[in-house]
C-alpha cells in the first residue's frame, strides 16, 4: 500500500505528464483535436465565434497531408470546402502567377462556403508539404449554431475577399508590367 504522500505525488506526476502531452501534441502540429482546435482559433477568420463553436468545429475538420508541392486545389474544379494550413506552407497562383503565400493558421479557399462558383486558383503545398484542415461547407454550416455567427462570418469572410481580390489583381498588374519591360 501507498501512502497519502506518494499517493499525491503520483497524481501530480501524472498531471504533469499528461500537461506535457498535451503541449507536445501541439508543438507538434499533429492531427489532434487540440492542435486543431489551437490552429482554428488562432485563425482570423474563427476567432470572433464563440469557443464552443469552434470547438464544434475543430471536431468536424480532416486533417489531410500533402507532399510537396502537391496540388491541394486546382483552379476550375468545385468548390465544397476550405482549407485551414496546420503546419508547413501553401502557395496560390492564377495562369502561373504567385498571388498567395500561406503559412501556418492562415486559410484559403472560403469562397467555397459563400457561393457554387469554381475555384479561381490553384493552391500548392509548400516545399516540405502541407498538412491542412479541411472544412467542407456542409459541415460548417451543420456546426454553426447562430444564423448571426454565420452572417457575422460570411461578412468577414466577403471583405477578406475584397482584399485578396484586390491583392491578386496588384500581383497581376505587375507581372503584366515586368513583361512589358522584358
Amino acid at each position: 500500500s501507498v501512502g497519502p504522500t506518494a499517493e499525491v505525488a503520483i497524481k501530480v506526476e501524472t498531471l504533469v505528464l499528461d500537461q506535457l502531452d498535451v503541449e507536445q501534441q501541439a508543438s507538434e502540429g499533429s492531427d489532434s483535436p487540440i492542435a486543431q482546435y489551437q490552429c482554428l482559433s488562432s485563425s482570423s477568420l474563427l476567432q470572433s465565434l464563440p469557443s464552443e463553436v469552434s470547438e464544434r468545429v475543430a471536431a468536424a475538420v480532416i486533417a489531410v497531408n500533402f507532399a510537396a508541392n502537391a496540388p491541394i486545389i486546382e483552379t476550375g474544379e468545385p468548390g465544397e470546402s476550405m482549407y485551414f494550413l496546420e503546419s508547413g506552407s501553401a502557395t496560390a497562383g492564377v495562369d502561373g502567377v504567385s498571388v498567395a503565400t500561406y503559412c501556418m493558421g492562415e486559410y484559403f479557399g472560403e469562397l467555397a462556403l459563400l457561393s457554387d462558383e469554381p475555384r479561381q486558383a490553384t493552391v500548392l503545398a509548400g516545399t516540405d508539404g502541407a498538412l491542412v484542415l479541411q472544412l467542407q461547407r456542409e459541415v460548417f454550416e451543420r456546426n454553426l449554431e447562430s444564423k448571426m455567427a454565420a452572417v457575422e462570418l460570411k461578412n468577414r469572410v466577403r471583405r477578406l475577399l475584397d482584399a485578396k481580390k484586390r491583392a491578386k489583381e496588384t500581383a497581376i498588374a505587375k507581372k503584366v508590367a515586368l513583361d512589358r519591360e522584358r
